[in-house]
């Protein structure tokens, strides 16, 4: 073969080559947007139509049959998380609301209050799901306190309605609640006493959030021969 036919036939291969990289290319852009289009049907649309009223009466419901169908004692704390995402029928962190969280946490803070319990609320997981408390709960029980200020995407808005609503609020890091009420499947337990016992309540959603609830109740030691309370 001839120096030009050798050249002739590189320059076919370079094209050939350059020909088969733009398909595959193309292929792996539209197989891309498609996987993206489909993830993008799965993504929840937030609700910005929901009713504060219907909220707030819901949420009155909730946490009043919560408090009827437990045995607690003047003191006894109660622990509530929950996500006003989740409530607007997004992802947790995704649609965040002051004014559901708002509207929300009132409510529980003033059946709380008048029933002579005490309220934590937990932060998001952003600072490890932290607890709002009033300092002096904390302080008369020698519960350290940890320093972080709740804000709306770093805490999230259950507990900046809890900070804003205590009389001088603080945070601590865990604690062993008679009762949880948990707003969005956010997880409370890890807040909870044991032994936690799950209670279905008439309620069973908040906004577009499900709503799980629980109390606390003693260890069963000693077996079969034990008798108990």
């Amino acid at each position: 073969m001839t120096h030009e036919g050798i050249i002739s036939e590189n320059l076919a291969n370079e094209v050939a080559n350059e020909m088969d990289n733009e398909m595959s290319n193309e292929m792996a852009n539209e197989g891309a947007g498609t996987l993206s289009d489909e993830l993008s049907d799965q993504t929840p649309t937030p609700n910005n139509i929901l009713d504060l009223g219907q909220i707030r009466e819901q949420t009155a419901a909730a946490i009043a049959e919560l408090l009827a169908s437990c045995k607690l004692e003047p003191g006894d704390m109660v622990v509530v998380g929950g996500s006003s995402s989740e409530v607007r029928g997004a992802f947790p962190g995704q649609a965040s609301s002051a004014e559901i969280g708002q509207a929300i946490i009132t409510e529980i803070h003033r059946q709380v209050r008048d029933a002579g319990l005490q309220l934590a609320v937990q932060c998001c997981e952003h600072l490890n799901r932290a607890l709002v408390v009033e300092h002096s709960w904390a302080r008369e029980r020698h519960i350290p306190t940890v320093n972080a200020l709740p804000q709306l995407h770093a805490g999230g808005s259950f507990a900046v309605a809890a900070w804003s609503l205590a009389k001088a609020p603080c945070l601590i890091e865990s604690i062993e609640a008679s009762v949880g009420l948990d707003i969005g499947l956010v997880m409370i337990g890890m807040h909870m006493r044991p032994v936690a016992v799950p209670i279905r309540l008439g309620v069973s959603k908040i906004g577009n959030a499900i709503i799980n609830a629980a109390y606390s109740r003693d260890k069963l030691i000693g077996g079969e021969r034990a008798k108990y309370l």
